[in-house]
């Protein structure tokens, strides 16, 4: 409030605050304020007087009002008040920094020849006798220096020559050999600024072996300074900010290197990068390289579905100018979708998923791969699909036999219902022996989770007629044939269906009995024979499931690169898997597990195999029904590239040898890359 410059009457009569008639306070509560506005003001004016001694507030007085009416305007007479060393700014006090001095209502640089190293100060302190400073606004002693002699410059020439006694002040004009630079200029005129350490000519460049990043790679920064001393540090910079300082390495022939890196790149970390080489009383500047950092944009939540939803899945990536970049997918480590070749920036994936069902569920990544560069791979995202690898079907039983029902689901918890009463037991699969009347009705099957509930449904029957023997569950290897039995105890016609489509070959039937041979199995199956009598009867078995075990996908050969690693991938299916190992021939050693990724999708067991050393690899997979089966036999063996150097006169052709060795077809891709 004392700081403002007009003051409107009814301001003051809320603004000030009072404690009786004519004892005004600035920051005291108002208990009592003065009758009439003119009152207040010499209140106000007075006590500010008195109180002025004691606080710091500038004293003020009142000489009248301006205007006329509800625009009445009180004007202070009096100017702001600061103390030594201080000037008025916007209403308040500011304190002349160091460098400078108080003249008047400014701060002033001290001149040529001064310096002032405090603060709040009305004059400049001069430099010893001898010395000067080469500017104005010096802060330090340390900046007044002594004149000097003129050395040899090395990369580059001086004016004055060398040997020339320069006066302090004198221009100093250096010219620097091609490719070098002095104060970031290749010629500079400057005023020399210490005695017998000439400026010297200077290259500082910074490199890396690309432009272009993978995220999550690391970026090496390399900065090669020569000059004709060493310089005592380099600093590292993105967009001008400082990211880190390193000492020099000294080469030979006056060459002197930094290194640094930055780990883990982000999106974050593009950017122009330089650096530069600092001495005792020097810094140069390097040049500036652009880095660009190639990601994947891609959402990895997981997602729960219902069976016979879609689903699709975006993935952006970046693409540099003169780059391409193939975008694919994976599902457990296998190829899913169609492969995206892109040089438009960004570059879009679409992976459509129609109708989910369960084969579906699993961990889908996004891979960018950029020819010459690299490839990187997202997180996983996981769709779970809630749904039935098994459901319940109808069967008509005769007293006395037996029967399973047997439903998969998914996920989730299982309960089951007896037309429509609870049942104990939250089992995928009820066994009904020695089945009697009581056992007849609506058998119900529910999964629940997450909110989130299916369920399957069959009824059973029971009669004194019908079928007395139904197809028996088996386990089998993939490959094999199975013979299956159905026989009842009157006379009837039969058929077959598998997975429920009905099966016409394989079938030999009498009035009684029908036996089926299948083909060659190589998925998990389920088989039920259909019983019709002569009283227009319909009788259903039960549900025979042939649990079929064997590899789905068996590893290939593979090549691997100086300083590389590949994959392998083994997937087997078929229910009870105990144990899925990866072993390395000819002594059957297991694999250690570390190097091993394992995904599961229904009755199918994927796991992917990442090794960095040649071998014969296979895996082998053991079931609960005593089953024991291996893999075919996949070699991992060395390749290399290589080319050869070659220098040639400009304008001249060239010819470039590629050779790659090693017993892995390779597909062959060239690129050029340019080193800034």
């Amino acid at each position: 409030w004392a700081r403002s410059t007009t003051f409107s009457p009814y301001d003051l009569m809320t603004t000030a605050n009072c404690i009786g008639l004519c004892m005004c306070c600035i920051e005291d509560t108002c208990l009592k304020a003065p009758t009439t506005i003119m009152a207040r003001l010499k209140c106000s004016a007075n006590n500010r007087r008195r109180r002025s001694a004691l606080e710091e507030f500038p004293a003020l007085s009142f000489d009248g009002f301006e205007g006329t009416g509800n625009a009445t305007q009180v004007v202070r007479s009096d100017e702001m008040l600061c103390g030594h060393g201080s000037v008025p700014l916007d209403n308040s006090c500011i304190v002349c920094e160091e460098g400078t001095y108080q003249s008047g209502d400014e701060c002033v640089s001290c001149p040529i020849g001064t310096y002032q190293d405090q603060t709040g100060t009305t004059t400049c302190s001069p430099c010893s006798v001898g010395t000067s400073t080469t500017s104005t606004g010096a802060t330090d002693p340390s900046l007044c220096i002594e004149v000097c002699q003129m050395e040899d410059v090395r990369y580059g020439v001086s004016d004055p020559p060398s040997g020339w006694i320069v006066k302090l002040g004198d221009p100093v004009t250096v010219r620097c050999s091609q490719g070098f630079q002095f104060g970031g200029q290749s010629i500079s005129v400057t005023k020399l600024e210490t005695c017998n350490v000439m400026p010297s000519c200077t290259r500082v460049r910074i490199s890396t072996t690309s432009l272009n990043v993978l995220e999550s790679s690391t970026l090496e920064l390399n900065c090669k300074i020569t000059a004709a001393s060493s310089p005592e540090l380099c600093l590292f910079y993105k967009d001008s900010q400082q990211i880190n300082a390193t000492e020099p390495t000294s080469l030979e022939g006056g060459v002197f290197v930094c290194e640094t890196s930055v780990r883990l790149v982000q999106g974050g970390d593009e950017g122009s990068y330089s650096c530069s080489a600092v001495w005792e009383d020097d810094a140069e500047p390097s040049n500036e390289i652009d880095i660009r950092v190639m990601g994947l944009t891609f959402d990895s939540t997981g997602t729960v579905y219902a069976e016979e939803f879609d689903h699709t899945f975006f993935c952006a990536a970046t693409v540099p100018s003169d780059s391409a970049v193939i975008i694919s997918w994976t599902r457990n480590g296998q190829p899913v979708g169609e492969r995206l070749t892109a040089t438009s920036n960004p570059a879009i994936g679409v992976l459509n998923l129609m109708d989910i069902s369960p084969q579906n569920q699993g961990d889908y990544q996004c891979r960018a791969t950029y020819l010459g560069i690299g490839t990187i791979v997202s997180e996983p995202a996981r769709i779970a699909v809630l749904g039935f690898l098994e459901t319940l079907s109808n069967m008509d039983l005769t007293k006395g036999s037996s029967a399973r029902l047997h439903c998969k689901p998914t996920m989730g918890d299982v309960s089951w219902t007896m037309n429509d009463s609870p049942l104990s037991t939250t089992s995928p699969s009820i066994e009904i022996t020695s089945v009697g009347q009581d056992d007849e009705g609506l058998y119900k099957c529910q999964a629940t989770f997450q909110g989130e509930s299916i369920y399957s449904s069959a009824r059973i029957t029971v009669s004194d007629t019908g079928i007395t023997q139904h197809p028996e569950d088996m386990t089998v290897q993939s490959g094999e044939h199975v013979t299956l039995t159905c026989t009842t105890n009157t006379d009837s016609s039969f058929k077959w269906y598998m997975n429920k489509n009905e099966v016409s070959s394989g079938v030999e039937s009498t009035a009684k009995q029908s036996v089926m041979v299948t083909s060659p199995l190589t998925l998990r199956s389920r088989l039920q024979c259909v019983v019709s009598t002569g009283e227009e009867k319909t009788y259903f078995s039960k549900i025979g499931v042939i649990n079929v075990i064997g590899f789905k996908t068996v590893p290939q050969d593979k090549g691997l690169p100086v300083d590389g690693e590949v994959s392998l991938l083994c997937s087997v299916g078929g229910h009870g898997l105990k144990q899925l190992v990866w072993l390395r021939s000819p002594d059957a050693k297991e694999v250690p597990s570390s190097w091993m990724e394992s995904y599961s999708t229904g009755y199918t067991t994927s796991n992917v195999l990442t090794t960095s050393e040649v071998g014969t690899y296979y895996c082998s997979a053991t079931f609960e029904q005593g089953y024991t089966i291996e893999s075919e036999r996949a070699a991992v063996t060395p390749v290399r590239v290589t080319m050869s150097s070659k220098s040639v006169a400009l304008g001249d052709d060239v010819i470039l040898t590629c050779i790659v060795t090693g017993a892995i077809k390779a597909d062959l891709s060239t690129g050029r890359r340019t080193e800034s």
